[in-house]
């Protein structure tokens, strides 16, 4: 598989916390997946009292202090994005990620944060990806959902674990490699 499952199976969605962690891959080139309206309906959701941080590529550093220090070590300026040896290091310690919720289907940040065991909100418009084990969601049901998901950290356990098994079998080089064949 892309990556080993026992580096990424989670069972903390079995503790209750007091802040649960929500990363959404904004930055300035991710504009199109209509995130800046994620962000605000999440702003909105955190002072009405839903018990989360929003993780997001300026503000990840904060949380996952190795980022800084990757980043110090590679001489990359304090601006630069998560790099993106570091995103699974983010995506196995977040609660929750949201991918596209314009575009219609999740991206590689889904794909990445499924391999990684994170339970993913997004977009499955499309019958090729119907099975996928991402919450379906769209703008103004995405705080509703997440309040949902924390109520219920069994759903959250299992949708973690169909995750990694989903991306493996679906996202790995020898699936790919099987469509291509079939082109």
């Amino acid at each position: 598989g892309l990556v080993g499952s026992e580096m990424c199976i989670r069972d903390r969605y079995n503790q209750k916390k007091s802040k649960y962690l929500v990363y959404v891959p904004k930055h300035g080139a991710a504009m199109w997946k209509g995130l800046d309206t994620v962000i605000m309906e999440l702003e909105a959701a955190q002072q009405a009292g839903l018990p989360i941080d929003i993780v997001t590529s300026e503000t990840a550093e904060q949380y996952f202090p190795e980022i800084r220090i990757f980043k110090t070590a590679e001489n990359m300026p304090a601006s630069y994005p998560i790099p993106q040896r570091m995103l699974p290091l983010v995506f196995r310690q977040v609660d929750f990620v949201v991918d596209q919720i314009i575009m219609g289907c999740y991206g590689n940040t889904g794909i990445e944060a499924m391999l990684c065991g994170a339970v993913t909100l997004g977009q499955k418009r499309y019958t090729e990806v119907a099975d996928a084990p991402i919450v379906e969601v769209e703008a103004g049901t995405i705080a509703a959902a997440l309040e949902r998901l924390i109520a219920d950290p069994a759903l959250c356990q299992r949708i973690s674990t169909d995750s990694i098994a989903y991306a493996n079998r679906v996202h790995s080089p020898e699936a790919v490699g099987a469509i291509a064949k079939k082109v």
